[in-house]
């Protein structure tokens, strides 16, 4: 629980993603599911923590997710 405390503190009391603090029920503890066992990366509203997981984990589908979102045309295939 301290440490859960630690780390609200440190990420402003809310979500490490989006910022809102948590409502009903704790932030999630997110964890590094592909680094060292255990590594803790933030606390996670829900909502950014399933958002997260439907993504598996990946950065790379993260950015190409905010370009679509932006409007940028990309087609990972169509490139050299």
């Amino acid at each position: 629980q301290a440490q859960y405390n630690t780390v609200l503190q440190l990420q402003n009391r809310g979500c490490a993603i989006c910022g809102r603090p948590p409502r009903r029920l704790k932030l999630n503890v997110d964890h590094d599911h592909n680094g060292p066992r255990g590594q803790v990366r933030g606390l996670l509203c829900m909502r950014c923590n399933r958002g997260l997981g439907w993504f598996g984990d990946k950065p790379h589908l993260l950015r190409i997710a905010a370009l679509y979102l932006e409007g940028t045309r990309y087609y990972p295939e169509a490139t050299d």
